[in-house]
């Protein structure tokens, strides 16, 4: 059998870059931390369809390395949530234990309006800062790094979480001790509109975000919070080295040229 792509995904640069492999009929095996994330690639019908195999549940970095060895795809293509830095991490060290290419899919950039957030280098001083802010505050951090957020005083009371739907971010969320009516289980990305409902529904006086740029909803979040007057801090996105979809689409079809002609 021709050997294919190890697509890590979840995001929505790797959903578009399965529809491209699917369309260039490029055999994919596909990974996605939770069911949910290959309930949506299922939803769009791209299961089992030109050699794309869908597979759910995180993996340890061991784990990662051993299913590459089985597989032994042509390369590996990161495509995981700019945040998801230990993801990440875990699939460059295996592509190397396993000696195969490894590609990195980057999120575009998006410019921040001057003025519209509050920029913090990492989810611990987003922490401070929320110390000294009064009022109900939004997190849509998702749900892996809410424990932190547990050193806000009244955290139970006045602190919000929108998280995505599924177990895994429900034992998360309880783990944080967050209760039931302070959890908010939606899909995104959300509209102005949307995100204008919920601050108004709960009073909230802060949001949090990460910045997440188009893909992630991350500009309706702020226009929302500068219509009802919300603050808003953003937590910056970690620096990296990769590519962007052009790139990558054009690196993996060099490689099957290259095969083709070998």
């Amino acid at each position: 059998m021709d050997k294919g792509i190890m697509l890590f995904a979840g995001t929505a640069e790797g959903h578009l870059l399965c529809r491209w492999l699917k369309k260039e009929k490029i055999r994919t095996d596909v990974f996605t931390a939770t069911d949910y994330g290959t309930d949506i690639l299922r939803e769009d019908g791209l299961e089992n369809i030109s050699g794309m195999i869908l597979h759910a549940g995180r993996l340890s970095e061991k784990e990662m390395t051993d299913r590459m060895k089985e597989l032994q795809p042509m390369c590996i293509v990161d495509a995981t949530h700019p945040y998801a830095e230990e993801a990440t991490a875990n699939i460059r060290h295996a592509a190397a234990n396993a000696g195969i290419p490894c590609l990195r899919l980057l999120r575009e950039e998006s410019e921040i309006p001057e003025g519209s957030t509050e920029r913090v280098p990492d989810m611990e001083t987003a922490v401070r800062r929320l110390r000294e802010i009064p009022g109900n505050i939004l997190l849509t951090t998702g749900s892996k790094e809410l424990k932190v957020f547990a050193g806000i005083p009244d955290y139970r009371k006045r602190v919000y979480a929108r998280v995505l739907p599924g177990t895994i971010s429900g034992q998360l969320c309880r783990e944080a001790g967050f209760p039931d009516d302070h959890v908010i289980r939606k899909q995104g990305p959300f509209s102005e509109k949307e995100n204008l409902e919920l601050i108004r529904q709960y009073g909230i006086s802060c949001l949090v975000t990460k910045e997440t740029g188009k893909a992630g909803g991350f500009y309706e979040k702020i226009s929302a919070a500068r219509i009802s007057g919300c603050r808003v801090i953003s937590v910056q996105r970690p620096k990296e080295e990769g590519f962007g979809m052009e790139e990558v689409k054009k690196r993996i079809l060099e490689m099957i040229s290259e095969k083709a002609d070998s």
